[in-house]
């Protein structure tokens, strides 16, 4: 107790130190809870996987964690309040204010949830609608690059902000006023579709085989080219890839990389020798290998002495080594001479097995004449000839290393042309050529003729079209879709439907929190996590300096600041684009700056995440 309240007072702490590590500890867990938590709101509510149990179970996980992070800003106001008044109690008041203030923060979270329902049910029609569009969007159903560019969502390459305008897509609804009207014209044509694939299939079939025979012919024509192209056509894209700069650079960053590795054994392997050197020539080896080797002297003569001395020298060297090495002028054993032999014998097994001198520099190794002859030998087992001037620079290897492959790919596209004339004769066919290409080909056409002779150039034009489509688009969309349109327009939900409390209302409720609550949630949890990263920083300072709570209040006032006026410093217009330039509205207009100011944290966020994914 007493070491507990010396360290209290040294550090002039507000509360008791053990509540104090509690708290901080917990506020530090909380922290890194909260933004992991946000970064997986933020990357789930705008994927196309996600679902009403999907954005219930966020909505309860983030209640859990948003609770506790308030709690926590809480707890001690909770204190001082408690210690004034009820102080005998101190500490189960303590834990049961707590208990209180989390089930007060959790039901307040719940109805700020319900209300936001309560408060847009207006609304439900739109939301059923745009909400439909947003995933419509993330499944490549719709294109809206106005927006977001459909190119990164091919590709799966959406950053922060194509992210943030997604999660706030009901901006739409005020940036677009003709968008509902737009979606639902297209809702009619994806169920119209579904509606010939259930109740007109065998009509549609039965016209559809008509059109199919014009277009089996080109197809089977297609499948015959494209099996004689696919296996070259893969090869060459080896080739291709192979001869790209980035594969060139990566090429010769392997070889750079293979060569320091070489180096690097050859540096370790003398080093290893040095060590032995080090090791066998120690006093006591020398001093015990000294006395040995005078034994065998003095017993030379008999052939125990003989045997276990040959013995020792395979043990330690590999090989047998003349005993008169080992005296010196004078013909004695001295340790002097023992340790220049033993020297000698570990440099010479070394430089058998390295095979390179020692105490070369990296540049002097890479230069090395028995180096360069392995470079080479290396080189040509992989088709490519290098002068001995070589000089291991990307220039130098570009040029040599692009040649074979080049040469081999020239080859390969010659074969494949001379075997195509022998299949099919003479054509205008090329290797890498697109389907619509193929189709417009005069070998196509030479072959189509008869079948396309009646036509007028119009005509012609269209079941070209159909084929290069493959029917399947063209055909349903331009011919039979329109007829079935009307019969299904009845099928589509009215505004009055969502009034009338059936499943439209319950659809529109759920398309209002997957609309309105995860912008809502994630700007709530982006302030809640700067707000308790300040706090952080305050205790901390409060725990490791004697900084007065004046100062400590000016740091984290300064860093607050700070944190407000960072992001509007540098340009980020980001999130704006032509489309969200035409909101009319000043309360929009400040949220999609606000929206721009938070991208700023949002961002940061992402980045500490997305390294360690």
């Amino acid at each position: 107790m007493h070491s507990q309240s010396v360290s209290s007072s040294k550090r002039d702490l507000k509360l008791p130190l053990f509540l104090f590590l509690a708290i901080l500890g917990a506020k530090i867990a909380y922290v890194i809870v909260e933004s992991f938590y946000n970064y997986h709101v933020f990357m789930t509510t705008t994927s196309a996987d996600m679902t009403r149990e999907t954005l219930e179970n966020l909505n309860q996980d983030g209640h859990i964690i948003s609770a506790f992070g308030i709690t926590l800003l809480l707890v001690p106001f909770a204190f001082f309040i408690i210690r004034k008044f009820l102080s005998k109690y101190l500490y189960v008041a303590m834990l049961f204010s707590s208990l209180v203030i989390y089930a007060a923060a959790y039901n307040s979270l719940e109805y700020a949830i319900e209300k936001i329902v309560e408060s847009n049910k207006a609304k439900r029609h739109d939301a059923y609608y745009v909400n439909g569009f947003k995933f419509g969007l993330l499944n490549n159903l719709f294109t809206y690059d106005s927006f977001v560019e459909s190119t990164k969502i091919l590709s799966n390459n959406l950053d922060v902000n194509d992210r943030i305008r997604l999660t706030n897509i009901f901006l739409l609804l005020h940036a677009d006023k003709e968008l509902i009207d737009k979606l639902k014209e297209r809702g009619k044509e994806k169920v119209s579709e579904f509606y010939i694939d259930t109740q007109k299939k065998d009509d549609y079939e039965s016209k559809y085989s008509e059109f199919e025979k014009a277009s089996k012919e080109v197809g089977d024509a297609w499948n015959e080219f494209n099996d004689k192209r696919k296996e070259l056509r893969e090869g060459i894209a080896k080739i291709d890839n192979m001869l790209t700069e980035a594969s060139i650079k990566k090429a010769h960053r392997d070889f750079i990389n293979g060569l320091q590795s070489k180096y690097k054994e050859y540096r370790n392997g003398w080093q290893n020798a040095d060590k032995k050197i080090a090791e066998a020539t120690a006093p006591s080896e020398l001093k015990n290998s000294k006395e040995e080797l005078q034994k065998y002297f003095r017993y030379q003569n008999h052939s125990k002495a003989q045997q276990q001395y040959k013995s020792s020298m395979h043990s330690q060297f590999g090989h047998y080594v003349e005993p008169k090495r080992w005296l010196d002028y004078n013909g004695n054993v001295t340790e002097a001479q023992v340790k220049k032999v033993i020297t000698e014998e570990i440099i010479k097994k070394a430089s058998n097995s390295i095979g390179i001198q020692r105490g070369l520099s990296e540049r002097e190794f890479a230069n090395d004449v028995d180096v360069k002859i392995g470079v080479a030998k290396e080189f040509k087992n992989k088709g490519i000839t290098i002068p001995f001037d070589f000089n291991y620079t990307f220039e130098s290897f570009k040029k040599y290393y692009v040649i074979p492959l080049i040469k081999k790919n020239n080859e390969a596209e010659s074969d494949f042309y001379k075997k195509l004339e022998e299949k099919i004769g003479k054509n205008d066919l090329k290797l890498n050529m697109e389907w619509e290409d193929f189709v417009r080909s005069k070998y196509i056409s030479d072959k189509m003729s008869s079948r396309l002779k009646e036509l007028d150039k119009a005509d012609k034009e269209k079941i070209i079209q159909a084929i290069i489509s493959k029917d399947l688009g063209n055909f349903r969309k331009m011919i039979y879709l329109p007829k079935v349109v009307g019969e299904v327009d009845k099928k589509i939900y009215a505004p009055k439907d969502f009034e009338d409390g059936g499943r439209a209302v319950e659809d529109g409720d759920e398309a209002i929190k997957l609309l309105y609550v995860p912008p809502f949630a994630l700007s709530i949890s982006i302030l809640a996590l700067l707000l308790n990263f300040i706090t952080v920083l305050g205790m901390l300072l409060e725990l490791i300096t004697k900084l007065s709570s004046a100062k400590i209040l000016l740091v984290k006032s300064a860093l607050a600041c700070l944190i407000v006026f960072i992001p509007v410093q540098g340009s980020n217009q980001l999130l704006q684009n032509d489309l969200l330039s035409k909101l009319e509205s000043q309360k929009l207009e400040r949220y999609v700056g606000f929206l721009e100011w938070l991208s700023y944290y949002q961002n940061m966020n992402a980045k500490v995440h997305s390294r360690g994914s």
